[in-house]
């Protein structure tokens, strides 16, 4: 069962320099790189509030839910930056907004 995390703020990259060529919808799967205390992958889903999808280079507030039997972070904390991929393709950056209590 999923539950929500966090709330984040994401700044996708634009076209031009090498970010999605097509827009990115809402509900999708991606990858979150934290790199403190060590650079971490977690597979999450984000949820965009206010919009269904984000174009490259637009910034979007999102929901973000941590997937699946991952061992989560217990260290994240509001200001925390993180890195967004698709597979392994590098596509945007973002700020934790809000740590939601579970």
């Amino acid at each position: 069962m999923e539950t929500t995390n966090f709330k984040g703020s994401i700044q996708f990259f634009p076209r031009k320099t090498d970010g999605r060529q097509i827009e990115i919808h809402t509900e999708s799967r991606l990858k979150l790189a934290f790199s403190e205390p060590v650079e971490t992958t977690y597979n999450v889903v984000v949820n965009f509030i206010d919009v269904a999808l984000a174009l490259p280079g637009e910034h979007v507030v999102s929901q973000i839910t941590f997937e699946g039997n991952q061992t989560l972070p217990n260290d994240l904390y509001a200001g925390m930056s993180f890195e967004v991929f698709e597979l392994t393709k590098h596509i945007g950056k973002g700020t934790i907004i809000e740590i939601k209590a579970e």
